[in-house]
């Protein structure tokens, strides 16, 4: 080295460190190549093990520790990491994949998605010489893109998933080919396309046979069951049940017996779903989605004072106060008998429920509210919600639920019951003694849906000599429904006020405090009303409150005819309170129902349709609320009326409306001071 130092004039340490480098440049390309080999190994053939892949390398005279196999497998998002989800536990380790994961969430949350979209492109367009570094891009490119989950269109992230699956098929890349799969029967089941979802779960089905992978088992015969229960192939999915059965005592994490209890729940298997729900909240006692699952299994199976303690923890803890939470409420009302209450919370339940998993809940939601307006006896109203939605739930595949509505409606003679709750509704509408009531109870019990009874018997009011009353709550058997003999009204007072009895205007004149107790009254969502609460209508000037309250409920409960055991004072737990179980409605509801309605339109792209429900309801307006009424109530109702009609305004105009209608509106608002 010295001599040739010599020769060319340069120092010997120079040519020491050029051929050092050398070396190392060998060296990396030699480790390269070996983890090159490693990667397609595991990649071309998903069954190989780490020993089988050491044997295949030996034969090469490559010789490495299980250990270095297994780190580089992990670090090539080959291997999975523990209690982690199959959608995120085959990730990819390298720094640069990190760092890029990082750039694309924080455009994410600074909401430049097309910024992301366009780095995601540039990456896996991006030519390279080696065969490890395009293998690389790709596999960064399939993580990032599944970022974008909710937050660009389905359809296009569809088109992206199927785009990495054909160049993964191309290449022979079978490991993420096969995740690329699953990742379309992700997609496939939010979108409920039966046909789709069973073309890739064929694909799917030779590699599954000999991957090892017990998770990526289980997912294939999750969604399996999931996708053959769809089209009601029912033998096909208790199968694949049954696989998913012997495999998930072994998985032993959190998240498969969560969607292993969501697919029991799905194949109506309530009381062993329940059983794996009470187990995961065990192991994750901090589980939101769970706790409020486990709720709805109470309330589906009558148990509803373990259900209300468990709704009073999450409102108290503020435990997924979502859609779902919603319409738990809104059940515990209806069977304590205040159907007002239960209306509110399953609107509110329609509002906020997101557009990710809205045909659910339009389902639920809707159901509960025609439930609640055929108690109520408004029978036309009940039918008119089960039919307008039917369209949009064939449309998302929902075949039992629209069997459940087609039973209800009479709409065919020969109806097939798909699933356990229509052939009960089936059964209850068939009734003839009291011997195929104790018949229909007893499979409801058996299955753990005696709740559902609860609900379903509204719809049926002609059957109540043939039940058992014991089996009910009191509180249904007081529905308007099951006592005709005892009158409904309604008060109006968004326009001049009046109010009716069975429908008919009564010719009767009221005083101020008359009619502000009558709206307090149709506004309430409580049978028992506490009397500070009923003081509020009074002005400051009036001294003794309990006096006064007590000549307005005589004289009201004499000029419209009201017995006085719907409307009475009653003492519970040393308090007074004010208790009126009788039907009272009001235009207001009315104005409510029509915005909720115009806002599922809305959420369902319907423009027109939730256009002329905002119209119809600012129609009712036609005075300014609590006119000249300055309490306590009337000043808090008339702001919370003022701020709700503003709030539809800005929704009205999403749905694109003419000029001349804004200005109406606009006009009429004016007038009317709002």
């Amino acid at each position: 080295m010295r001599k040739l130092a010599k020769e060319f004039s340069i120092n010997y340490k120079t040519i020491w460190r050029w051929l050092k480098e050398k070396e190392k440049i060998e060296e990396e390309k030699k480790l390269k190549e070996i983890e090159e080999k490693i990667v397609f190994l595991k990649e071309n053939k998903p069954n190989l093990t780490i020993l089988e892949i050491e044997n295949i390398l030996k034969k090469e005279k490559i010789y490495l520790s299980k250990k270095f196999i297994w780190k580089k497998l992990k670090e090539y998002g080959l291997l999975k990491e523990k209690n982690k989800d199959i959608f995120s536990a085959y990730s990819i380790k390298l720094s640069k994949s990190i760092e890029f994961q990082k750039e694309i969430k924080n455009s994410i949350e600074k909401k430049k998605i097309l910024y992301a979209l366009n780095n995601i492109k540039l990456l896996i367009n991006q030519k390279t010489k080696s065969k490890l570094e395009n293998y690389i891009n790709l596999k960064m490119g399939f993580e990032a893109i599944k970022l974008l989950w909710g937050k660009i269109p389905v359809e296009r992230y569809y088109k992206f998933v199927e785009y990495f699956e054909k160049i993964f098929r191309k290449r022979n890349w079978i490991f993420s080919y096969i995740l690329c799969l699953f990742e379309k029967l992700y997609i496939l089941h939010w979108k409920k396309d039966i046909d789709k979802g069973i073309a890739v779960i064929n694909s799917l089905t030779n590699y599954i046979k000999e991957i090892r992978d017990q998770e990526l088992k289980f997912m294939f015969h999750f969604y399996k069951a999931l996708f053959f229960s769809y089209k009601y192939e029912m033998e096909m999915a208790k199968n694949s049940l049954i696989e998913c059965s012997k495999i998930i005592y072994a998985l032993k994490s959190p998240f498969y017996y969560k969607i292993y209890g969501d697919l029991l729940s799905y194949l109506e298997e309530f009381k062993k779903a329940k059983r794996i729900y009470e187990k995961v909240l065990k192991i994750k006692k901090d589980d939101k989605a769970i706790f409020l699952k486990l709720c709805s299994f109470y309330l589906l199976n009558g148990e509803y004072k373990k259900a209300e303690k468990k709704i009073k923890i999450a409102e108290r803890k503020e435990i997924g106060l979502n859609a779902m939470f919603f319409e738990m409420k809104g059940i515990i009302s209806f069977v304590k008998g205040n159907v007002i209450e239960a209306i509110n919370y399953f609107q509110k339940a329609l509002e906020i429920a997101e557009k990710e998993d809205f045909k659910n809940h339009l389902h639920i939601s809707t159901f509960n509210l025609a439930c609640c307006y055929q108690a109520l006896k408004e029978e036309r109203k009940a039918k008119e919600i089960l039919r307008k939605y039917i369209y949009y739930l064939k449309k998302y595949n929902l075949k039992r639920e629209v069997s459940l509505r087609e039973i209800l409606l009479n709409k065919k003679k020969n109806i097939r019951p798909y699933g356990i709750f229509s052939q009960i509704l089936y059964e209850l509408k068939n009734i003839r003694n009291k011997k195929d009531f104790y018949d229909i109870f007893k499979k409801a019990e058996i299955k753990g849906i005696k709740g559902i009874l609860h609900r379903f018997i509204v719809f049926y009011p002609e059957i109540l000599p043939f039940i058992n009353k014991n089996k009910f709550p009191p509180s249904i058997l007081d529905f308007p429904i099951f006592t005709p003999y005892i009158p409904s009204y309604k008060v109006e007072f968004l326009k001049k006020f009046k109010i009716m009895k069975n429908g008919k205007k009564l010719n009767l004149s009221f005083s101020k405090k008359e009619k502000k107790f009558l709206i307090f009254l149709s506004m309430n969502q409580q049978k028992f009303i506490p009397l500070e609460s009923v003081y509020s209508i009074f002005e400051n000037k009036i001294k003794n409150h309990y006096f006064s309250l007590l000549q307005l409920v005589s004289k009201l409960r004499k000029a419209l005819q009201i017995p006085s055991s719907f409307l009475r004072f009653k003492r519970k737990e040393k308090e007074k309170y004010l208790y009126f179980s009788i039907s009272l409605q009001s235009d207001y509801h009315d104005f409510n129902f029509l915005l909720s309605e115009a806002k599922v339109f809305l959420k369902l792209g319907e423009i027109e349709k939730a256009k002329k429900k905002f119209l119809k309801a600012f129609s009712l307006i036609k005075c300014e609320p609590f006119k000249n009424m300055y309490d306590r109530f009337s000043e808090d109702k008339r702001t919370e009326i003022i701020f709700k009609i503003k709030d539809a305004y800005e929704d009205f105009l999403k749905t694109n409306p003419s000029k001349k209608e804004i200005e109406k509106i606009e006009k009429k608002f004016e007038k009317l001071k709002i």
